[in-house]
């Protein structure tokens, strides 16, 4: 897991490698182990690379790294977890390896099939590859988007890079935020990381499961590469072979990314989809600890504690931690809230969220100081399989589109009661109007109103309400689900959490918090022989029975503790903002509520905001505070972006 840069310049003078060298360092927190440029002799690209070394640690594995003679060159982020598989089949078709790395074997690969290499890797990765021959540049990123790619192309220069900061540091880049890209983005916060758009006028997202090729002379067009709905398959018809199916591949989904020649642990939460990942971690290393390949060391956990909180988990994470031979190491998740954390956090980020990252810097920060550079994780399974309570609303609403479907509605209803005790309120919030709705549903066979009036206590009420004026749809242009209609109304909406919003908004999220302290995430969950598999299952198969994630819970037999294999309460991985802006963040949200810059904001009402921040101070109103988080959010990040960092 590495940090890159690359700048072509197609038309002027070129900026001397000393003049770039801001540009890949602002990224050497991404890759703390090493650095490396290379200008292409012949008038083709500069290429800039921050390593974290995990596997081939010697300088065999420094980048960018040539191939074929010197007519390839790569810089790479990322992990391709069957190069061991692949480095066999290239060497029977030939190719000669001066190294352990799976870089290497990406540039084997990209040499023997060119841009078809994609379909062949199972990982996640964002690089690019500059061919001296063809004079070209390829880059590509992974089909889900888990590793970061932004790029820039005015006519007269490409220029790409691993973040946004460090456009921030690109000679001869105007920094421009782009301001109806912030207004959109408060309008539908999921909705920009599946876009092509970024705050930052001109620079653009490479999306998941897209590739690119820059030529001289040419205007650079992303194309699509990877289709989920491409690659389903019939399975089986019985839950108890789907069952099987699922951990077989999730077993080796698991297998596969405990290679490493440094050290593993997992993070574990307590809930279903990390004590998954914990557990099958611990039977594979135990089965496998002869394969060379894999990580000598896997056994440690790190626990996010929240002591006295609604959000601890510690109960459930020490029932795993009883059943299998690992070693926990407790991380108590109690900042020291001050404007100046707050601030680095937002930086970090560097886009728009709900909260700032707490939870997860501190995390990957003990793992940091703990010398653990890869965490496994359990992120891909709420969204592939149904896990979040809004997905069984979403679904209860289409069950009362005509023709009405009261038995389903009512089992949904009955998973949704699983919810209650978790992290959202549910028989106060939205459990409350579900329940009204659940005595209009049986009204629904013969009343068409009552149904009108279930759907309407089950919608999801408006966002953003301190715009000044509507954002503007065409602002962002994220990715939309249309293309799965046919997958019905639950694969619909599942495929709109994984490729449109939220997945891809949560990956960019653990992305920039883990390798903010350079600890690389691996998600076996979004193996895509999994992902495609979890597609072409049956709605029941997902969610019924009682049950969200029901195939996980019949995967996780003998597998889990009981008592955590159907466990239904669910609790986020979240941040308590409002807590903290009425108390240590008082003093910020009166500053920032009061500045001149803030209140005559063209995005937002300036005065609206502060008075309901003063409002809520008074009121001691933790909810109302934290919706208006993310306009303090937008603020902050915006002027930090423009004096380039925190």
């Amino acid at each position: 897991m590495c940090g890159i840069a690359g700048l072509w310049t197609l038309a002027g003078t070129p900026p001397a490698d000393a003049e770039l060298d801001a540009f890949i360092d602002s990224l050497s927190h991404r890759g703390p182990d090493g650095r490396g440029t290379w200008r292409d002799p012949n008038g083709g690209p500069w290429l800039g690379h921050r390593r974290l070394s995990i596997i081939d640690l010697s300088d065999a594995g420094l980048q960018p790294m040539a191939f074929g003679g010197g007519r390839y060159r790569l810089t790479y982020n990322g992990e391709i977890y069957n190069y061991v598989e692949l480095r066999r089949d290239l060497e029977a078709r030939g190719h000669l390896f001066r190294s352990t790395t799976d870089s290497e074997v990406l540039l084997a690969a990209y040499a023997e099939w060119g841009e078809m290499c994609l379909h062949r890797l199972n990982g996640m990765w964002a690089f690019a590859i500059w061919d001296g021959v063809r004079r070209e540049l390829f880059l590509a990123r992974d089909r889900f988007g888990i590793k970061p790619l932004h790029w820039l192309a005015d006519g007269e220069r490409f220029a790409f890079a691993s973040e946004l900061k460090a456009f921030l540091h690109l000679p001869g880049f105007d920094i421009r935020v782009d301001q109806a890209v912030v207004a959109a983005t408060l309008a539908a916060i999921n909705d920009l990381e599946s876009s092509e758009t970024t705050l930052l006028h001109g620079v653009r997202h490479l999306r998941g499961g897209y590739c690119l090729t820059v030529r001289a002379g040419e205007e650079p067009r992303p194309r699509r590469w990877w289709r989920t709905l491409d690659h389903l398959e019939e399975p089986p018809a019985a839950i108890e072979a789907q069952a099987e199916r699922f951990r077989e591949l999730l077993y080796d989904a698991c297998r596969i990314r405990l290679r490493s020649d440094v050290k593993v642990a997992t993070s574990l939460s307590g809930g279903l989809d990390s004590s998954t990942v914990a557990a099958i971690v611990s039977d594979v290393g135990a089965k496998h600890e002869h394969d060379p390949s894999l990580a000598d060391d896997w056994q440690s956990v790190f626990v996010a504690c929240f002591p006295g909180t609604r959000q601890d988990e510690r109960r459930y994470a020490e029932e795993l931690i009883r059943s299998r031979p690992v070693e926990p190491v407790f991380c108590e998740i109690a900042p020291e809230v001050t404007p100046e954390y707050v601030q680095e956090l937002v930086f970090a980020l560097e886009e728009i969220f709900w909260v700032p990252l707490a939870g997860p810097d501190l995390i990957y920060g003990s793992m940091e100081r703990s010398g653990v550079k890869v965490s496994l994780d359990g992120h891909g399974a709420d969204e592939a399989l149904g896990g979040y309570h809004l997905t069984i609303l979403d679904q209860m609403r289409q069950c009362l589109t005509w023709p009405p479907r009261p038995r389903r509605y009512l089992e949904l209803e009955r998973v949704l009661d699983g919810f209650a005790g978790g992290g959202t309120p549910i028989p106060t919030g939205f459990g409350g109007h579900a329940r009204q709705a659940s005595r209009l549903a049986r009204e629904a066979l013969v009343s068409t109103a009552a149904g009108q009036r279930a759907r309407r206590l089950l919608g999801r009420p408006p966002y953003s309400p301190y715009l000044r004026e509507p954002a503007t749809a065409h602002a962002l242009d994220p990715l939309r689900a249309d293309e799965a209609a046919g997958l019905g109304p639950l694969g619909h909406e599942l495929y709109r959490l994984v490729h449109c919003d939220t997945l891809p908004t949560i990956l960019r999220n653990f992305d920039r918090a883990s390798m903010a302290h350079g600890v690389e995430v691996r998600m076996p969950f979004l193996d895509w022989r999994l992902v495609a598999f979890a597609f072409s299952l049956p709605d029941d198969s997902r969610i019924g029975h009682g049950y969200s994630k029901r195939i996980l819970r019949e995967a996780t037999r003998g597998v889990l503790p009981e008592r955590l294999r159907l466990r239904t309460n669910k609790v986020g991985f979240t941040s308590p903002i409002g807590d903290w802006l009425s108390g240590p963040l008082r003093e910020l949200v009166l500053d920032v509520t009061s500045s001149q810059r803030f209140r005559e904001s063209g995005i937002w009402d300036g005065p609206a905001v502060a008075a309901t921040a003063r409002s809520a101070l008074g009121d001691g109103d933790t909810a109302l505070l934290t919706s208006i988080w993310p306009y303090l959010h937008a603020h902050l990040l915006v002027e930090s972006l423009g004096r380039g960092g925190p």
